[in-house]
């Protein structure tokens, strides 16, 4: 069928070759520009989805990275002593100080505009209205409000009244042979064997004499055996199930 104008003639005795040149017609057309369109769909869709998997694999990464931490100091934790367990359970019941990430929340009574909620910076502070950065990491409510009534005082308020609440401690971290490790938000009152059912128990590996624990603010990972005593669980803090080698 021809397809076009002839592009060139070729004599063979008495007969004649005719060649045509392919056209395009307008389908061929819109079908191309279609492809085109799909394919700079495709890409678009390509980035997006790879733009999904890094965000994805940095939050695995981090995850990872403190497996790694804790399994890599298993067998030489030293063992936590009594003394050790009785400033566990001191600390576990004191005010609590407040951790970098952690949200609170700020009211200034009879000012509404100066009130809100706030998350400390990994500086370590909170920005105010009109006062400005202001330190909130190691101090407890109390502490906090009393430094805040002194600031608004000072320049703004006349005898402020203040009060300083936690809405979200940092989270827990549970790792090794738990069935469901990650991180999980902290409840005040929580015990090893609380997070242990809320990780979904240990597996049949888990080695249930002692586990791992290294708390927040601490760079030292401690042995702690399980079912002497209670040990309390703080914000912030990591936990490894160890394996049970035979």
């Amino acid at each position: 069928m021809r397809e076009g104008p002839p592009i060139s003639k070729t004599r063979f005795g008495h007969f004649m070759r005719i060649e045509w040149l392919p056209v395009r017609t307008s389908a061929v057309q819109k079908s191309e520009s279609a492809d085109r369109s799909t394919g700079s769909m495709r890409i678009y869709a390509s980035k997006e989805l790879v733009s999904g998997l890094v965000r994805k694999s940095i939050n695995l990464l981090t995850f990872l990275c403190i497996c790694l931490v804790a399994t890599g100091c298993g067998s030489d934790a030293p063992k936590a002593t009594k003394s050790d367990l009785q400033a566990l359970d001191k600390r576990a019941l004191a005010p609590h100080r407040f951790q970098v990430g952690e949200k609170l929340r700020v009211t200034v009574y009879s000012e509404a505009s100066l009130s809100g909620d706030y998350q400390i910076e990994p500086s370590g502070m909170i920005t105010l209205p009109l006062i400005g950065p202001e330190k909130a990491l190691g101090l407890t409510p109390d502490e906090l409000s009393s430094n805040l009534s002194k600031e608004y005082s000072n320049q703004y308020l006349k005898e402020p009244r203040i009060t300083v609440s936690i809405l979200e401690f940092r989270p827990f971290y549970v790792v090794g042979e738990v069935e469901k490790p990650g991180s999980y938000p902290y409840q005040s009152g929580l015990s090893l064997k609380n997070i242990l059912a809320i990780a979904g128990g240990t597996t049949f590996r888990a080695n249930t004499s002692y586990v791992l624990i290294q708390h927040a603010g601490e760079n030292e990972v401690k042995s702690y055996e399980v079912g002497i005593t209670p040990i309390p669980i703080l914000p912030g803090d990591l936990i490894e199930v160890p394996r049970r080698y035979i």
